[in-house]
């Protein structure tokens, strides 16, 4: 199955989540184009909320920050020591039945890539509320190391297509030092070669065939309109 696969340059978070959006658009409309893998950063530190998260819920510490709300669920990440992947699977694409396999999947392809990950596995069910951010969390098939949590990802099916979002965080934020992550210099090397042996293993384990097809001029069309009348306004993420 073909696949594209795009490394882009650090962005803001309105375009970064506009993106994606405009991805998982272009899959209902061409359902036959085949899954797309994404890469991606954030050119300032800014905190993305879960799709259900409240606005008014935001850390004090954390407000100073540039803020955008994401399409799919889950508990707020700030974006700053961390990689972000991003996969869309058109309608009947996808390599598993279950949706949840799929995040199994990539998260194992992230836990050979790093070293000492391990999934959190079944945890007892507790009637307390979460924490607001992510990596204060802890769900099943989350990857964790002794200091904490490492990777997390969240899905949103819209028409039988697939969003699903995921976090690496690599080292602590200032803005969030008890958050350490992989506690591991965020540097070039260390994320390029994540992306490689991740995206590699998803190729083999998925049957996909990489490509670094361009975006569509349609697509970039609506990422624009969705970063300008959507996700840059306080319309959309102050909803809640």
């Amino acid at each position: 199955m073909p696949c594209r696969l795009f490394r882009d340059v650090p962005a803001y978070g309105a375009w970064n989540m506009a993106v994606d959006e405009a991805t998982l658009e272009s899959a209902l409309l061409q359902p036959a184009g085949g899954p797309t893998l994404r890469w991606y950063q954030w050119s300032t530190p800014t905190l993305s909320m879960g799709y259900f998260q409240s606005a008014r819920d935001v850390p004090e510490s954390l407000t100073s920050l540039p803020r955008v709300r994401r399409l799919t669920g889950g508990g707020a990440i700030l974006h700053d020591c961390e990689l972000t992947y991003s996969l869309v699977f058109p309608a009947k694409s996808w390599p598993r039945d279950n949706f949840l396999d799929l995040v199994s999947d990539i998260h194992d392809e992230i836990r050979q890539a790093l070293d000492g990950l391990a999934f959190v596995g079944k945890q007892p069910q507790e009637a307390m509320a979460e924490p607001f951010l992510c990596f204060e969390r802890r769900s099943p098939l989350d990857l964790v190391r002794p200091e904490g949590k490492v990777v997390g990802s969240a899905q949103r099916k819209r028409s039988g297509a697939l969003l699903q979002h995921g976090s690496i965080l690599l080292s602590a934020s200032r803005s969030a030092p008890h958050l350490v992550g992989w506690n591991a210099e965020p540097c070039d090397e260390i994320i390029e070669n994540i992306i490689t042996q991740v995206s590699a293993g998803l190729s083999k384990r998925w049957s996909l065939e990489l490509a670094a097809l361009p975006r569509s001029e349609e697509e970039l069309a609506l990422a624009k309109q969705l970063a300008e009348e959507k996700y840059g306004t306080a319309t959309w993420n102050d909803r809640r």
